[in-house]
């Protein structure tokens, strides 16, 4: 009988992902982003490096002033079909709207997740926005006195695709906070990027993210709302689980410090 160890804490370097996981289907795309340094975020789906500007690296994540920092990613999708758009962060109470990640292009398709907003230029406070269409009404979005109190949440935004109904879902933490439907959104040439979306229209869309970022995962499908839960709760659990002996080498590498075993949960085969 062997104990493994699956972790609620952000996985060392190196760990892989377990196809076999249910939270692992699907997936496109996955910035852990436990580099601690350096100027190149890894996708582990696709084993890419992802050139960072700017950013710097602190509290387990990766801080964008909001000023000029961004993640440039290689990887892109058709947004006419289903996909979700996973992430943990944190942000300051600010005035003004910041672009957090899109693939929004000069022609409007594609998408952006926004914060303190609709949109990057067109301010709302404590207002989250998932807009996936051409029109700037193609949004599901909803405010939160929360979405921007300095602590970590969890986002998630879903879509069903043009061909299965057009519903797109944004959660906070779990739980469904907005939808709208769109059936006729459309598909960018842009690449996805981390911290901004390249201009959307009229230079107004690609205000820079200020905020820190602990993971972002893109799937090829529509996320339901108990596996929103479950990312919440357990957003690692699809990577493999520690054994013993490299959890004493976790420790050992995050300074000695102990780490109470109440935040891990144990298989037994």
């Amino acid at each position: 009988m062997t104990s493994l160890i699956r972790y609620t804490r952000k996985p060392p370097l190196g760990k892989r992902i377990n196809w076999q996981h249910p939270l692992a289907r699907g997936l496109t795309g996955v910035w852990i982003l436990n580099e601690h340094g350096g100027s190149i975020a890894v996708e582990n789906v696709n084993s890419t490096q992802n050139t960072i500007t700017g950013g710097n690296w602190q509290n387990g994540g990766l801080f964008l002033d909001g000023v000029n920092d961004y993640i440039q990613t290689v990887l892109s999708w058709d947004e006419r079909n289903p996909y979700s758009v996973a992430f943990k962060y944190s942000a300051p109470s600010l005035s003004v709207a910041d672009v957090m990640m899109g693939t929004k292009s000069t022609s409007d398709n594609g998408f952006l997740i926004v914060i303190n907003g609709y949109w990057g230029g067109a301010n709302d406070n404590n207002r989250m926005t998932f807009w996936f269409g051409k029109s700037t009404s193609d949004r599901a979005t909803f405010v939160d006195s929360t979405v921007d109190d300095g602590n970590d949440h969890s986002g998630l935004a879903t879509y069903q695709g043009n061909s299965d109904g057009g519903k797109g879902v944004l959660y906070l933490d779990g739980v469904e906070k907005s939808s709208y439907t769109n059936a006729n959104a459309g598909n960018s040439t842009q690449s996805f990027q981390i911290g901004q979306s390249s201009d959307a229209g009229g230079g107004t869309k690609n205000a820079f993210f200020n905020g820190t970022f602990q993971y972002i995962y893109i799937y090829n499908r529509e996320l339901i709302s108990a596996e929103a839960f479950q990312l919440h709760r357990e957003p690692y659990a699809f990577f493999e689980p520690l054994l013993p002996i490299e959890l004493m080498a976790f420790v050992a590498a995050a300074g000695g410090l102990s780490i109470p075993i109440a935040m891990y949960h144990y298989q037994h085969h």
